[in-house]
């Protein structure tokens, strides 16, 4: 990722002067969610997804990721997502499914851990 971006940026000064990441080329002025959410729509299609992927389930499915995949903690990933407080992140990703229980449950159940001995 380190490449990339660093390749990005030698592209984006040779064409216009900005200190901003990702300007809009005409303006050099501010990338807005809404202009990035258009583009970010007109690219799925462009490559041909024409599923409903938001840069918004994007963010929902990292959170998820996060903290059920990869065991993090509520509070790095509040930290990560810019929330205000962890009562945010909490109230928006501590509904975890039935699903979601039961496989945290049977990974750790004694029962379940003493049949793999």
């Amino acid at each position: 990722m380190n490449k990339i971006l660093q390749k990005w940026l030698r592209f984006k000064d040779s064409m216009q002067s900005s200190d901003l990441l990702f300007p809009i080329q005409k303006t050099n002025s501010i990338l807005t969610a809404c202009n990035f959410e258009r583009n970010f729509r007109s690219y799925m299609l462009r490559i041909g997804l024409n599923k409903n992927i938001t840069p918004h389930s994007l963010r929902n499915n990292f959170a998820r990721r996060f903290l059920i995949a990869s065991k993090g903690d509520i509070y790095t990933l509040s930290r990560l997502l810019g929330h205000s407080s962890v009562t945010v992140t909490e109230k928006a990703y501590l509904d975890l499914s039935d699903e979601d229980l039961r496989n945290a449950y049977q990974k750790y159940s004694p029962l379940e851990n003493i049949k793999k001995w």
